[in-house]
């Protein structure tokens, strides 16, 4: 999740927003970023959601929620996305209370089994056609729309299909050259629904906003084409 705010000289820090969020006890890390022109500090540590890092600085302010990193041999992919959009969304209009908003998104990387083509794939996932014998395709859409209702503000909501190629790295302990000890080619689908910038966010409703990008980003995992009908 990326929340945009008002730049001030003073940034609300991490520790803070993990605090606005999620309480006691603290988070397991916090740093701030030597010299950094943002003045940057990241929290970060386990949530029953999954390790969650948050970074904050003038501006701007992310929550990244991975597989807690025990678990990523056994399942390298969170169980239930949704859910943490959820949770997610009501961060946001925590954050809202002391960060105004002027802008916000949601950015899902999913990943799914190769079965067959790469290229068959993203063909039969959104209708495109690439020329015969296609490797390692890539494609990216902006289908925009219009949120109405008491609150309306216009969406991007951008998919991008590639190859990812994983490597499991193994260390030893003498330090050696780290060596991949299997790797594995997945279809990648990065989904990033996100307000439309510059237009104002003054009057709306946070939690609102969260919710419907958060729906939208759900939508787009189920049906790579949804959008204007989400």
């Amino acid at each position: 999740m990326a929340y945009f705010t008002v730049p001030r000289p003073d940034p609300l820090d991490a520790g803070k927003v993990w605090a606005l969020i999620y309480g006691e006890p603290g988070p397991d890390e916090f740093r701030r970023i030597p010299n950094s022109p943002g003045k940057q500090t990241i929290a970060g540590g386990a949530t029953p959601q999954g390790q969650v890092t948050i970074s904050s600085q003038i501006g701007r302010i992310d929550l990244t929620v991975n597989v807690p990193p025990d678990a990523v041999g056994d399942q390298p992919f969170l169980d239930n996305p949704v859910a943490i959009l959820a949770e997610l969304t009501k961060g946001a209009a925590l954050i809202q209370e002391q960060c105004p908003l002027t802008r916000g998104a949601f950015v899902l990387n999913q990943l799914l089994p190769l079965e067959g083509s790469a290229t068959d794939m993203i063909e039969a996932q959104t209708g495109a056609k690439f020329p015969k014998n296609s490797i390692d395709p890539m494609i990216q859409y902006n289908i925009q729309a219009t949120e109405d209702g008491s609150s309306t503000f216009q969406v991007n909501q951008l998919s991008t299909w590639s190859v990812a190629n994983l490597q499991l790295v193994q260390f030893d302990t003498t330090g050696a050259t780290p060596f991949a000890v299997r790797t594995d080619q997945r279809l990648s689908h990065k989904v990033d629904v996100n307000t439309v910038p510059n237009q104002s966010l003054q009057n709306v409703d946070v939690a609102h906003v969260f919710t419907r990008l958060a729906e939208r980003a759900a939508a787009r995992l189920e049906n790579p084409t949804s959008g204007s009908d989400a």
